[in-house]
């Protein structure tokens, strides 16, 4: 083959070498619009202004997160996981509390009654809008530890996680606390965590003085026919979330 057209097909081979390198490598390839640059994200604090001198938190909390991108920021997620690492609650955000959206500060406050106590970890992930992401997790795992409503047998009060003997069907009951909508339970079952109307009481639809009010707390009865493990939490709907929030649970066996 003639020396000039070797080099001619030389150059071409690394023409088209060159231009296609791209496609196959494994390495960090730009998307459409170029962009190579996944966004930044690190957790400022959390504000646990209940905390106990047990170190226990109930209440809300307040997630402090600094997130950016030279395209923009998205979406900001928290994450609370158990021990197992499983999610349990996501929590998102689409705009800064301060600052822009290559550069901004997101102050979240949440009510940890949400959730059940457990001792969760906390995960920030920030999403630019390429679809990127990157993520932190807080170094410090948070015991949450909040009260569930208040149970009466007779003249007794039990306690979460008592166990108590009672001779035949009991009459329990149940106060559902001011500012929530009513109580959601399960008996020898999974914890109740979904709002009504599967096993729940109503304010609205009680009888007697004062339990129409959301703001008035208000006691109602559930019928126990046999030994049980009952399982209580009080819910309200949260119209800016559009979401039932939860108190904490009490857990009592009969």
């Amino acid at each position: 083959m003639p020396k000039n057209i070797r080099y001619v097909l030389f150059f071409i081979i690394l023409i088209f070498s060159t231009l296609f390198s791209g496609c196959f490598s494994g390495g960090d390839v730009p998307n459409a619009s170029g962009d190579r640059v996944p966004p930044t994200i690190s957790i400022l604090g959390v504000d646990t202004p209940h905390k106990t001198e047990a170190g226990e938190i109930s209440g809300n909390i307040i997630i402090r997160v600094q997130a950016g991108d030279n395209v923009g920021v998205e979406k900001v997620e928290i994450q609370f996981k158990d021990g197992g690492g499983q999610v349990k609650k996501t929590l998102t955000r689409t705009s800064v509390s301060s600052g822009t959206a290559q550069n901004g500060l997101y102050e979240i406050t949440y009510n940890t009654a949400d959730l059940l106590n457990a001792t969760y970890t906390i995960t920030a992930v920030a999403q630019d809008e390429k679809g990127f992401r990157t993520s932190v997790n807080y170094g410090t795992a948070l015991l949450i530890k909040n009260d569930g409503p208040s149970i009466g047998i007779g003249g007794d009060v039990i306690e979460d996680g008592d166990v108590v003997t009672y001779p035949g069907p009991q009459d329990v009951k149940v106060l559902i606390p001011a500012g929530y909508d009513g109580i959601v339970y399960t008996f020898n079952s999974t914890t109740p965590t979904m709002g009504p109307p599967i096993n729940s009481f109503n304010k609205t639809r009680l009888d007697g003085s004062g339990c129409s009010s959301i703001n008035d707390a208000c006691e109602v009865t559930i019928r126990v026919e046999k030994s049980a493990v009952l399982k209580v939490r009080a819910y309200k709907w949260n119209s800016e979330t559009n979401e039932y929030e939860y108190s904490g649970e009490t857990t009592i066996t009969i």
